[in-house]
């Protein structure tokens, strides 16, 4: 089974009045076709303005299609798979709570889906900290005291 799978996927934005060239609509995304396999690691290159970023928020939920369809692990994502693709934007600066410890970052989903017990939670936090390379010390550390890397 694929993990993730865009089929003729358009997002059209309607523009009030007349825009430029006296279009009234905004062709974010056209016809866009993608599988990911489980394992598979993708990357979407492009020049400014050809629609990375509203592929991306198509893909995690942010952003629903104007037409096509976006299956996770082969359920549409609008059926309940939305908590498990997420994003993390590209300002560092505004990515992270910057006044959170790390661990509780990390923890937060956790809680916010009551996944597993307190204690089961504590152990997925530092088992993710150590998937990612982080040092248990870090994990009372706030963003700003870790290297933007």
């Amino acid at each position: 089974m694929n993990l993730l799978e865009l089929d003729g996927v358009h997002v059209v934005h309607k523009i009030r009045g007349r825009g430029l060239f006296g279009h009234d609509h905004v062709y974010a995304l056209t016809d866009a076709h993608l599988v990911v396999n489980p394992g598979e690691t993708i990357g979407v290159v492009g020049e400014s303005g050809c629609g990375k970023s509203t592929l991306a928020k198509v893909i995690v939920g942010l952003q629903r299609p104007t037409a096509g369809t976006v299956r996770f692990r082969g359920k549409p994502l609008d059926e309940g798979s939305g908590r498990e693709v997420g994003m993390v934007f590209q300002d560092p600066s505004t990515a992270l709570n910057r006044r959170l410890a790390v661990a509780k970052i990390i923890r937060d989903p956790l809680d916010v889906h009551r996944v597993g017990t307190p204690a089961e939670r504590d152990e997925r936090v530092r088992e993710l900290m150590a998937l990612v390379g982080l040092p248990a010390s870090a994990a009372d550390a706030v963003p700003g005291q870790l290297s933007g890397g």
